[in-house]
């Protein structure tokens, strides 16, 4: 039987190596959704590609929290944060996006 297969939108690099992918369904159905601010995923990618930080979620050892302040053109004074699920050894996906004002104090930092 055949396995469904995303349809990917996107595919970074983060700073670290790994390959981040945006698909279809993360994007239209939960952060278009959920997160509409977020509503141009250049700077998701933006986020990924050239984050600030990338932390270790508070939550769970294989998602990855990446921030990225001033990037947001209608909110240069929020954080962006986009969370990421790792599926591989150097590949993830994008599970989240939205605006924030902190960085969680639970979060340990990974990345610089």
């Amino acid at each position: 039987m055949p396995r469904w297969k995303p349809r990917i939108l996107g595919q970074w690099q983060d700073p670290r190596g790994i390959t981040v992918s945006l698909d279809w369904a993360c994007w239209y159905r939960h952060i278009q959704r959920f997160h509409p601010e977020i509503d141009q995923f250049v700077v998701v990618a933006a986020t990924i590609t050239t984050p600030d930080g990338v932390f270790r979620s508070a939550h769970t050892s294989i998602r990855s929290c990446f921030y990225r302040r001033g990037i947001h053109p209608k909110f240069p004074h929020l954080i962006v944060k986009v969370v990421v699920e790792m599926t591989g050894d150097r590949t993830a996906v994008v599970r989240t996006a939205y605006l924030t004002k902190n960085i969680n104090a639970g979060e340990v930092q990974l990345w610089p």
